[in-house]
This record gives C-alpha cells, structure tokens and sequence, in this order.
C-alpha cells in the first residue's frame, strides 16, 4: 500500500489498487486457510502469505508514500556507521530492528517482547481489521518515520542517535502488533 502521507486518510477507491492490496490478499489468504475443502497445497501457501503479509502490514513504510518515494525507497538517508546512503526503507525494514535486538537471538527476542504484551495491549491490538491495521501502520510512517530530520527531496540527510533511539520502540511495538494480530487470524482460521 502506498497511501500518500498527505492523504486525509485511506480510501479503498484511491489507494486501493482495484482489489490487488495487501489488504485484500491477507483476507483473501484468511479465507482459504480456514476453508477445509481447500487442498493441502494451497492452505499451506496460504498460511506463508499470511504470515508474510500481516508482518509486511506493519513495518509502516509498507503502507506509505511521500511525494512518490514508493515507501522510502526513493529517499536516501545516511545511516550512523554507514559510509554510503541507504534508502529510508530499508532504515525501517532491516537497520533499526538489530541495535533493538541486540546480541539475542531471534526466538529470545520475539520471547522478550511477547513477554512485555500486556493482556490488556493484546485484547486491544487483536481488534480491527487488515484495512485497519494499514490505517495504523500509515500513521506511524508521519509521525515517526517522514519526520523532520528525513527531508522530503534534497541531499541525503543523516540520521542522528535521536533519530534511531525513538524509532526503536516503534519498531519493536510494531513487532508486537503483528504478532498478536497473526495469532489472532490463525486461531479463527484454525478453530
């Protein structure tokens, strides 16, 4: 999805994409994983897809556009560290999540952060609907992520440790989201 963070809010008939959505395909997928009439083939790649795109739903430039940057990957930043200029997607899609996992590994850190859902986030977070889901994600792409230190145009803007610091727990609330969502479109699918 790439709603225009411009945008007053999602509208199907304009960022809709006629049906071929991210959006749709999660519910498309929901559909044929829980139908047991449905071949063995295909609720297994059913469930991949799922699984693939409720993740996919909230790294919030999934769901974003800034003046035709495709969800940051037409924006180029400077990363800390970095000597060459990376697109702000590829920031949110795969350099924050390391410094927020640190040196554990990935089932320690997905155990970590199950372990910080409270009950009363979970019952919150397993609400709405994928249309929902994206609405959410859109909002975290301008107020978290096009921020004023990511110009719109212009030379490639460094990054700062402020930056990074208060984009991590987005990042790993994100990662939470996803998880109690995908538990939730597993368990009626499954039930």
């Amino acid at each position: 999805m790439n709603i225009p963070v411009d945008a007053a809010s999602y509208d199907p008939a304009n960022h809709g994409n006629v049906g071929e959505n991210v959006i749709d395909a999660i519910e498309r997928f929901a559909k044929v994983l829980a139908d047991k009439t449905a071949s063995k083939e295909d609720r297994v790649e059913a469930l991949k897809f799922l699984v693939h795109f409720v993740g996919d739903l909230h790294q919030p430039l999934h769901c974003a556009d800034r003046n035709g940057d495709k969800g940051g990957n037409g924006r180029l930043v400077f990363y800390p560290g970095r000597k060459k200029a990376v697109s702000l997607h590829t920031v949110w899609d795969t350099l924050i999540l390391p410094r927020s996992k640190g040196k554990q590994s990935v089932a320690e850190y997905g155990d970590a952060l199950n372990d910080k859902i409270t009950a009363k986030q979970a019952k919150t977070w397993a609400k709405g609907t994928p249309a929902d889901w994206a609405t959410e994600s859109w909002r975290i792409a301008w107020e978290h992520v096009y921020t004023a230190d990511v110009a719109a145009d212009g030379d490639p803007p460094k990054l700062g440790e402020a930056y990074i610091a208060k984009g991590q727990p987005v990042v790993d609330e994100q990662i939470q989201k996803a998880g109690v969502r995908l538990a939730t479109a597993l368990n009626l699918a499954f039930r």
